[in-house]
């Protein structure tokens, strides 16, 4: 396999779409490289299960080179673009009710953190990313949802403002990547899109259209990360994208989850959940609250056990897979 294939892609896709955009020396090109392999399963340094920090001084590409990523990959692997003061500009308006749709299980980028103006509401100023932080936080830990963010912040500072429990809360589900050096020569990207047919926003996907989600989405989500299997011991998927690829495996009726097997997943995914609540339950309402809902056996919190029980199950179900050395090209065919 060659391993810079995802970088190679992402280039002619800049080459094609886009002009002016300087991608450097030799240096600043493998960081590229890196950088892009992360989002597309190539050969990468960094730790695939967790999202990003990019910091870099102001023009060294940050943004830009993200966006650009993220026009580049299939539309399942997309993450939300968020710049900072915009986030503040809206819980100014609104108050918390600003920041629920943070919550929601999608990646996002949050665009140069640490520039942001203080939130204020009714008299109260507020720290908007120390409130994003612990959002963001509960969903990497529960569902492995990544989160990015760029800054122009050293790590004290960030401490500084955010406070240390919401920086250690950071630390843990993120890598650091410093965008400096040779990559700050470039100085500030001048490049633009080539023009475009606007798409309809509402317009129906065709079947066929349909056909190549799918087919983005089990590359992405099945035959890469299980290609990985051999060499992290683990099917390195996120549990949101891992629910969704149990439900492609049962419509496809390539599995059939036994009432024993149920019954077995279910006490585990109890479990599981359990002790991520316990871990983090002090003054942390979500994790109180899951924690009564296992007690009290709220529907909701039923449908949560069960989302996860589907996902260690699809997850042990991979794992098998590679240990009798299936065919995951074949199997994908199947589905």
């Amino acid at each position: 396999m060659n391993c810079n294939s995802g970088y190679e892609a992402f280039k002619k896709f800049v080459l094609e779409k886009t002009e002016g955009f300087d991608f450097g020396d030799a240096t600043n090109e493998a960081f590229l490289s890196n950088l892009v392999n992360y989002f597309s399963y190539g050969e990468t340094s960094l730790n695939r299960r967790k999202g990003l920090l990019i910091r870099g001084s102001i023009g060294v590409g940050k943004t830009s080179t993200l966006r650009l990523i993220q026009k580049w990959l299939p539309q399942d692997e997309k993450f939300m673009y968020n710049p900072a003061n915009d986030i503040v500009s809206l819980f100014n308006a609104s108050g918390d009710d600003a920041l629920t749709v943070y919550k929601k299980k999608k990646q996002r980028l949050f665009d140069d953190i640490g520039a942001e103006d203080i939130g204020k509401y009714y008299g109260n100023s507020v720290e908007i990313f120390e409130k994003i932080i612990y959002q963001r936080y509960d969903i990497f830990r529960d569902e492995q949802i990544r989160t990015h963010l760029t800054t122009n912040l050293n790590n004290e500072q960030l401490k500084a403002k955010y406070g240390e429990r919401a920086y250690d809360r950071l630390k843990e589900m993120i890598n650091t990547v410093n965008w400096n050096g040779a990559e700050s020569k470039r100085g500030k990207q001048e490049w633009f899109f080539k023009p475009e047919k606007e798409e309809d926003p509402n317009r129906e996907p065709t079947p066929e259209e349909r056909a190549e989600r799918k087919k983005s989405f089990i590359q992405n989500q099945l035959i890469k990360p299980f290609k990985g299997i051999k060499e992290t011991g683990a099917f390195e998927i996120d549990k949101h994208n891992a629910y969704i690829l149990f439900k492609v495996f049962r419509k496809a009726r390539m599995i059939n989850v036994t009432p024993l097997e149920d019954s077995e997943y279910t006490k585990k995914a109890e479990e599981e959940l359990k002790q991520e609540a316990q871990k983090d339950k002090k003054g942390h309402k979500p994790m109180l609250k899951l924690l009564e809902g296992l007690r009290d056996g709220d529907k909701a919190t039923e449908a949560r056990v069960n989302e996860r029980a589907c996902v260690l199950y699809v997850i042990d179900y991979v794992l098998r897979l590679a240990s009798n050395n299936r065919d995951i090209e074949q199997i994908a065919k199947q589905l």
